[in-house]
Order: C-alpha cells, then structure tokens, then sequence
C-alpha cells in the first residue's frame, strides 16, 4: 500500500525511483542520494537535474537496466560526494520559501 516519503525517506541512504517531480522532490528534501530511472515524459529532465547537482549518477532508463550495473549505482549512490551533495540540496531546499518567490515572479 502507500507509503509516505516524509516517513520512509529518512530511514533510507539512497532513492531509486522512476524520476517523478514529487518523488524526486521528496527525495533530494530528505537530503538522499538519488538514481533515476525514467521510463516516460519529465522524468529524464528530472534524472539529468539530479546527475547535474551532483546527488547521484546518470539516470539509467528502466528498460536499459542491467543487474550487472547496480552494484556500480548503489556505489555511486553511497559515494561521499553525492551524499555531501545530496544534503546540500536539502539544506538550500530548507530555506527556500516557495510561495514567496513563486508571487515575486508573478508580479514581475
């Protein structure tokens, strides 16, 4: 059944999912270390956002991906610098205020 990402995520050390906005939202809040793997639509922007900040590797689309492959991914995963990273994000994620900067951008 569902889980909620507010509980399970911080019981984890990294997040393997499809690479939906709130999926990965929740994720990088958590401040974990992220692979996406995308099968459809935005969730490869997602996969390559996450790979370009830094909090995890490349996305793998699902239909490519190989058992042999998940060691490296659980690796890069558990890797100082995308643990450092990951965590970053969540602390810059901590202080945004999203309502704030969403009503400045509307009265531009």
């Amino acid at each position: 059944g569902p889980c909620a990402h507010d509980w399970l995520l911080p019981k984890v050390s990294a997040v393997v999912h499809h690479g939906g906005a709130g999926t990965t939202a929740a994720g990088l809040k958590a401040g974990k270390p992220t692979l996406v793997c995308p099968f459809f639509g935005d969730q490869y922007f997602w996969g390559e956002m996450v790979h370009r900040a830094g909090a995890g590797p490349p996305p793998c689309p699902i239909a490519k991906m190989e058992v042999e492959q998940l060691g490296q991914y659980f690796s890069d995963l558990c890797s100082e610098e995308a643990i450092i990273k990951a965590q970053g994000l969540a602390e810059r994620m901590a202080r945004e205020d999203g309502v704030q900067a969403g009503v400045r951008g509307l009265m531009r």
